[in-house]
């Protein structure tokens, strides 16, 4: 059973991590398409850290390359959309099953 306390940890625990997670897509994003020297330490940070979360997504659509190296990556704009419908999502399951456990405490009580 998930008590009060139990959900708002495991609600906010998940929407810190997907946070993280949309605040580095969201920088690759912006560094691609700012045309952002990979070779400058922030932005190889800022690119293998996010790697890992669009590896799902890569060469999904196609990215293209605007005026002077710009790149428009539309699968990390896709991949910020499903990680946030995802964490929707597991949120309101977190819900569900919270207000189900309390009704059967009520019943049985």
């Amino acid at each position: 059973m998930i008590t009060l306390f139990g959900a708002a940890l495991i609600i906010s625990s998940l929407n810190f991590v997907v946070a993280l997670a949309e605040i580095l897509l969201g920088l690759r994003i912006l560094l691609r398409l700012l045309a952002a020297n990979p070779a400058a330490p922030f932005v190889n940070w800022v690119y293998d850290m996010s790697e890992p979360l669009l590896a799902p997504f890569a060469n999904m659509f196609p990215s293209p390359t605007l005026e002077e190296g710009a790149v428009l990556e539309f699968s990390a704009i896709f991949a910020v959309i499903i990680y946030a419908l995802i964490d929707y999502l597991l949120v309101e399951l977190v819900h569900t099953i919270d207000e189900r456990s309390a009704e059967i405490k009520r019943k049985s009580s």
